[in-house]
């Protein structure tokens, strides 16, 4: 998963859902909304627009951060699990498997 603010320098907004709240780490990379509210949504989004430190802040932390979800570490994390619980001849065999 390679998140908008890992590509184009934007922070994000999320839901506290499994998945997302791993993508943008709250106060870190962009706010993890908690109660699904919609006046919780413009808030966040009030203060994102408001503040171009904070901006500037959560997009470099989400940009340094991207390599944790590019295709290459999904890959290579993927490969190294089959190899370990199913050992075969190859890595080419484990990559074709994975993709």
């Amino acid at each position: 998963m390679e998140p908008i603010a890992r590509t184009d320098e934007r922070p994000g907004d999320t839901c506290n859902a499994r998945g997302c709240r791993e993508v943008v780490r709250d106060g870190i990379e962009g706010l993890v909304l908690r109660d699904g509210r919609v006046a919780s949504l413009q808030a966040a989004m009030q203060l994102v627009l408001n503040d171009e430190g904070l901006r500037q802040r959560w997009s470099a932390a989400a940009l340094a951060e991207r390599e944790r979800f590019s295709r290459a570490r999904f890959i290579a994390e993927q490969t190294r699990i089959y190899k370990k619980l199913f050992p075969i001849a190859g890595t080419a065999d484990v990559a074709a498997a994975v993709c």
